[in-house]
């Protein structure tokens, strides 16, 4: 590296600087919010009402659905950050894209956050492929909430 500060992934060292193994880097600038714009930091009390289409399973082994979206007004994909706090129904929290149920390899959910040049769009993935024993019927989560906050970054995404 030559200068500064590196935090790297645990159990690895950056000795042959693969720069997929940093956490934090001081020889790449850091992340910037625009503190006077509402979209920079959003709260979002989100409830599944509705159950989200799934997969037929035998033809067709997932479907995304965007249970809602918001533009972030940067004119390009940022960078954003997720903070997800279920308040019924899957894990307690979680940090970016996670699984919100998992039963098999076979059957399960993730909550996804996605970015374009226009909104910020909050998805359910549904992964099923029919099984007469281990995965009979798709998984549902009709009742489940989220709060979710989003940092919208005003750095375009990169990759290092």
């Amino acid at each position: 590296m030559g200068f500064g500060i590196e935090i790297t992934k645990p159990n690895k060292n950056n000795i042959k600087n693969n720069v997929n193994d940093i956490q934090l880097s001081s020889k790449y600038p850091f992340l910037k919010l625009d503190t006077q714009s509402k979209t920079s930091f959003v709260t979002v009390n989100l409830t599944i009402v509705t159950e989200p289409p799934a997969p037929n399973g035998t033809t067709n082994f997932s479907t995304t659905t965007v249970l809602y979206s918001f533009a972030h007004g940067l004119g390009f994909a940022p960078k954003c950050w997720s903070f997800t706090t279920a308040t019924s129904g899957a894990q307690s929290y979680f940090f970016g894209s996670h699984y919100i149920y998992y039963d098999s390899g076979l059957n399960n959910i993730i909550f996804d956050i996605s970015v374009d040049s226009l909104n910020v769009y909050i998805s359910c993935i549904k992964f099923w492929e029919y099984d007469p024993i281990i995965a009979p019927y798709p998984a549902t989560i009709a009742g489940y909430a989220f709060k979710i906050t989003v940092l919208c970054f005003v750095d375009k995404i990169q990759t290092v």
